[in-house]
């Protein structure tokens, strides 16, 4: 039998998020590790106060929802599916969020209802990509806006990758973030394509 080892690391980092949720210590120090760079992928899908951001895979620790939220004094929504990520990441929230309009529920990407958004975050470990994409790009919203964060390098081998196809799906590249070492994960800005009336 041959042993999964990317399989394993996700169980893995999705076990450490939960242990992280409960120690605010830990949770902070992740918080300000990543707080630069969702400012600037925040600043790159133009979020404002009067936004309406939906966090696909908020995970334990909803750290990108409560930055933008911080940053940018706009609405966020996390979801993520499994149930007990979303319980834990209530109780972050009542530790990290108290003043602030954001809110996680047990929710899944392929299904959402998505119309009152007006960015979506998709997170790094969040799948299937694709049929959450094809889920967004049949929204009547024009000018949604995604945060898609993409793998690179060994991540390539743990988490999806989404660059093919986009066109296909209905989205194009507005924009690309590089980040440099230690992250290991580029952002890509997507809007919809224009549909031809």
């Amino acid at each position: 039998m041959l042993i999964d080892w990317n399989k394993i690391k996700l169980a893995y980092y999705r076990h450490r998020e939960k242990i992280w949720a409960l120690h605010p210590k830990l949770s902070g120090k992740i918080e300000s590790y990543y707080q630069q760079l969702i400012i600037k992928e925040g600043i790159a899908a133009s979020i404002e106060s009067s936004s309406k951001v939906l966090l696909i895979g908020a995970g334990a620790t909803p750290y990108t929802a409560v930055a933008l939220a911080r940053e940018f004094g706009c609405s966020a929504t996390g979801i993520d599916k499994d149930p007990i990520a979303a319980m834990m990441a209530r109780l972050y929230l009542k530790r990290k969020a108290r003043e602030m309009d954001v809110k996680v529920i047990c929710g899944n990407g392929i299904d959402f209802e998505i119309k009152s958004f007006d960015v979506i975050a998709i997170a790094l470990h969040a799948k299937p990509k694709a049929e959450i994409l094809e889920h967004l790009a049949n929204s009547s919203n024009e000018k949604l806006r995604v945060i898609l964060r993409n793998p690179r390098g060994r991540y390539v081998e743990m988490y999806e990758e989404m660059t093919s196809n986009l066109a296909g799906i209905g989205f194009k590249i507005r924009s690309e973030l590089k980040h440099s070492e230690p992250y290991r994960f580029n952002t890509l800005i997507l809007e919809r394509l224009k549909s031809e009336s």
